[in-house]
């Protein structure tokens, strides 16, 4: 279960010394500290600024005295969960899978398709990171595939002209290199989702081959 815990306010501080051992409290808590400690980390890197911000993680060049347990990537992905309008709000926090990194691939999906999945019960407690993902990549998929222009063309380059059109829109709505990140991230699964059922297409025409 997601707790929704307050992240009450300890000062100004700008020195990752300041912030290393809040964050990592909030993380040890307890799984349901996950959007507590995402909203830590808004807070500590709007205080400190991108250079003493990143001093927190241990993929640091030259981390902090108490430096964090995980990178600076998995901090990026923690945040993104805090942000997500619906991951971060208290009321679906029964709803939710108690895994940071399940949560963090439902932080790529749209806040009001996220709700319609919640609601129709396909995303729930139990859901596996792995589901997770799948799910991801095929709502991104089915929303590209929408905009596809209704054309008598291959299937490849309808999907070409999709995604072009896709990524044009949104590069010029990308603010921060972490924004980036995560459309790349979600392409990157997307990538994957495709790979697997090549692969399931294949191994399904060998089998039939094979009965014939």
């Amino acid at each position: 279960m997601i707790a929704v815990q307050r992240v009450e306010s300890v000062g100004v501080e700008s020195t990752a010394e300041h912030w290393a051992p809040l964050v990592a409290a909030d993380w040890r808590a307890s799984v349901a500290a996950i959007v507590a400690t995402g909203r830590r980390l808004l807070e500590a890197k709007k205080a400190c600024g991108r250079g003493e911000y990143g001093r927190l993680f241990s993929d640091h060049s030259q981390p902090c005295d108490g430096h964090l347990p995980f990178s600076s990537r998995t901090g990026q992905r923690l945040m993104a969960i805090a942000e997500h309008p619906v991951l971060s709000n208290p009321s679906h926090g029964s709803d939710l899978p108690a895994s940071w990194r399940t949560l963090a691939e439902l932080s790529l999906v749209k806040p009001k398709r996220l709700l319609a999945e919640l609601r129709a019960g396909r995303v729930h407690p139990e859901l596996e990171r792995k589901q997770a993902t799948e799910l991801a990549a095929r709502l991104a998929a089915k929303s590209t595939a929408k905009a596809a222009p209704k054309v008598s063309h291959p299937p490849e380059e309808i999907i070409r002209a999709a995604v072009k059109n896709a990524i044009t829109k949104t590069v010029g709505e990308l603010r921060t290199p972490e924004q980036f990140l995560r459309v790349r991230r979600m392409l990157e699964r997307m990538l994957e989702f495709l790979s697997e059922r090549q692969a399931e297409q294949v191994q399904g025409e060998r089998e039939r081959a094979s009965a014939g």
